[in-house]
């Protein structure tokens, strides 16, 4: 006996007016009759098909609701929403078998809740965006959002008349928005024999993933120079980073800027000029790497290895002159993974700096110094990677 299904009529309601809002010119279908314009574009298709699948399931229509797929397949191509509502549908009519599937079934898993997928419904972006190019144009009309809701609403009104740890039991919990209990079903030994279970392990079997993951991020610092150098006093600066971090060694490049002046005004010679001034923003670009110490969970302790090149213009008006220093750098780094799947992570690190006196004539503006950093990160995620957060890894 197929499970009785609350009435749809808060989803048909906005289907209609959307309908009238576009100002489509084919008539609205007799429900009843299921009578159709002989021209129908995709769109008037697929508002009349979201009405009619709420009431024809609420009706108890199976038949119907069959023939509304099938025209809608036929006006618009396959497409993730009219599978979607194939399998729930087969659930409600207690004719559920896993012959329903068709050979996208895992691609249309993980592209049921993409981020992407969401985003291009709110700014009406129709490029393909899907995993496995799953994606068509029935999953950015108008309506879409309102009967994303309206499955939703079905599955999880379905799942109480499935068999606890079932097929059946995955997809309503999965349509419902439960991924979480839906993806740990497939690690439940009752599943291990459907041909659910194969194709999702054969699924992430495929997806390997780089040994390295590639970050970018932002970067504070304070800076205490020491012996000649300190005059210029202590700075504070900002900087963006990226870099490739392995098991066991990270590198990375960062630009930084140091801003302000010095405590102390310095003397600038070269052959034509002779200053005093104590402008001392130094931009900075530097290269490090270096191998993990200690690993314990989400810390690592990491020896960093580097030098930069930096750079400051002593004088506002003279942009001809340019002081350029080279450094070397000795520190550790502690990095910190953070969130749920590690994807972002916190550094605080130190270092000793090395510094050359520029060539210029002048004020000895070489030594060395500490420098203490804070730095947030994120880590970029291989398609691959992606797809394993959609599939619940």
């Amino acid at each position: 006996m197929r499970p009785r299904i609350s009435h749809p009529g808060w989803t048909i309601l906005p289907m209609a007016f959307l309908l009238l809002a576009a100002g489509a010119s084919a008539p609205v279908p007799v429900i009843a009759d299921q009578v159709f314009p002989e021209e129908i574009t995709c769109y008037e298709a697929t508002v009349y098909c979201q009405q009619l699948i709420p009431y024809y399931m609420f009706a108890d229509e199976p038949d119907s609701l069959l023939q509304t797929l099938d025209f809608w397949e036929d006006n618009c191509g396959s497409a993730e929403p009219i599978r979607r509502v194939r399998i729930l549908a087969s659930i409600w009519d207690d004719v559920f078998t896993e012959k329903i599937y068709d050979t996208r079934l895992i691609d249309d898993l993980a592209w049921r809740y993409d981020p992407d997928r969401e985003r291009a419904q709110q700014e009406g972006d129709y490029d393909d965006l899907g995993a496995g190019s799953v994606a068509s144009v029935v999953d950015f009309l108008a309506g879409a959002p309102a009967f994303d809701v309206f499955t939703a609403d079905l599955a999880d009104q379905l799942l109480p008349h499935t068999v606890q740890g079932g097929l059946e039991a995955f997809f309503c919990l999965f349509f419902s928005g439960q991924t979480d209990k839906a993806f740990a079903l497939l690690e439940n030994g009752a599943l291990e024999s459907t041909e659910l279970h194969r194709r999702y392990h054969l699924a992430l079997s495929g997806l390997t993933i780089p040994t390295w993951r590639d970050f970018w991020g932002m970067t504070g610092s304070f800076w205490r120079p020491m012996n000649d150098l300190g005059s210029v006093g202590n700075h504070a600066g900002c900087g963006l980073f990226a870099g490739r971090q392995w098991p066991r060694w990270v590198s990375r490049f960062e630009i930084s800027l140091r801003l302000g002046r010095a405590a102390e005004p310095y003397w600038v010679e070269t052959h034509d000029f002779i200053g005093l001034s104590d402008r001392y923003s130094e931009l900075n670009l530097m290269i490090e790497a270096g191998p993990t110490l200690l690993r314990s969970g989400r810390m690592r302790l990491d020896l960093l290895v580097g030098g930069s090149m930096g750079s400051l213009s002593p004088f506002k008006d003279e942009d001809d002159i340019i002081l350029t220093t080279f450094h070397g750098h000795l520190g550790t780094g502690l990095h910190i993974d953070l969130g749920r799947f590690e994807s972002w992570f916190l550094e605080i690190d130190g270092r000793r700096e090395w510094i050359s006196d520029p060539p210029e004539n002048g004020s000895d503006l070489g030594g060395d110094a500490w420098n203490a950093r804070i730095s947030l990160g994120f880590f970029l995620k291989s398609r691959n990677e992606q797809k394993l957060e959609k599939l619940g890894r």
